[in-house]
């Protein structure tokens, strides 16, 4: 016997449809659900004290490199360590380089210093990056106390060194300091056995204390966070975006020879003839060059200083300080003094 009528049919479409839709849901999650990208594997390879701690991303993958251990020789933290115990138990006694090797994809380097100790530290003195294809980006999570970091056409020096600790910069895209707490000097100008000014675009990002924040020749990004900090887009053409907070930041240009005109009441992108198309935000100090500049302060008070050349400066309002040198002319607004 054989049972038709609507009510059947509709019960048999609803039945067989569930199967389909199970199927469909499936698939879905299968295309959407977030790809389980290779994890992070290590080799170890040479003799102490001169072993390579060799450490190969995936595409995408990210990488922390940091210190641990209370006193000598410390433990070369890899996070995430992919569950490779070549990744774990290494010491600052026995490796003396660390390489990083990236894939075809945007790969991710950290090397922080917060941990329990700075690098180098013994004879753990070397990192080396070939990051391959894509956009990369080195990040440098400076330590508590003054940190002192520069970067040059050679590579980049992690404690006030005059020689690279870290090279390999040409297969990275894209460079952030985040300097953390501390009177910290972080400079794109290279010098000694750094090489030349570092060409990339450099993100400087200030901490908690009192910091001296200096771009390359790239377009530089440069936040001088909490405290009195000193910021220098750099002696270049290019176009910098620098901004302090509400306490008392010192825009400075010392090192530009050609004429420049800078107002500190423009928050909007401004031509400043020598030094490029900037953009500053919340910066109380101004500081021109050698050549003959035209400097202006903001609304509030401000200390505008001419260097060296025939200066025009005008304080704007608020009680401001400028200082130049002969042949420097000044206008100013409210209760300006002009020593």
């Amino acid at each position: 016997m054989r049972w038709t009528g609507p009510g059947v049919r509709r019960r048999w479409r609803r039945a067989s449809a569930l199967p389909t839709a199970l199927l469909l849901g499936a698939l879905y999650v299968a295309v959407t659900a977030a790809p389980a990208w290779a994890a992070v594997s290590c080799t170890v390879t040479g003799s102490s004290p001169s072993k390579t701690l060799k450490i190969d991303l995936d595409a995408r993958d990210s990488v922390t490199i940091s210190l641990s251990g209370g006193s000598d020789p410390r433990t070369i933290v890899v996070n995430p360590d992919g569950g490779d115990p070549d990744c774990t138990g290494n010491q600052t006694s026995d490796v003396s380089t660390i390489e990083v090797n990236g894939a075809g994809g945007n790969e991710s380097v950290t090397i922080d210093q917060s941990g329990s100790a700075d690098f180098p530290q013994q004879a753990t003195d070397t990192f080396t990056l070939a990051m391959g294809a894509g956009s990369d980006t080195l990040t440098i999570t400076g330590s508590g106390g003054a940190d002192t970091i520069g970067f040059g056409g050679n590579g980049l020096s992690l404690d006030a060194g005059g020689s690279p600790d870290v090279t390999g910069l040409g297969s990275v895209e894209s460079f952030v300091v985040n300097a953390g707490g501390g009177n910290d000097t972080v400079t794109g100008a290279g010098g000694g056995g750094l090489g030349g000014v570092f060409s990339s675009a450099l993100t400087l990002n200030g901490g908690s204390g009192t910091d001296s924040l200096t771009g390359g020749s790239g377009n530089d990004t440069i936040n001088g966070g909490a405290g009195n900090d000193t910021l220098n887009g750099g002696t270049d053409t290019a176009n910098d975006s620098i901004t302090g907070v509400d306490v008392t930041d010192t825009l400075t240009y010392q090192g530009v020879s050609g004429s420049l005109t800078v107002s500190l009441a423009t928050t909007s992108a401004q031509n400043t003839g020598a030094a490029g198309t900037d953009t500053i935000n919340t910066v109380e100090n101004l500081t021109g060059g050698s050549g003959s500049d035209s400097l202006t302060g903001s609304s509030g008070p401000n200390t505008i200083s001419g260097g060296g050349g025939n200066d025009g400066l005008n304080g704007g309002d608020g009680n401001d300080t400028s200082t130049g040198t002969t042949g420097t002319t000044r206008s100013a607004g409210r209760a300006a003094t002009t020593p």
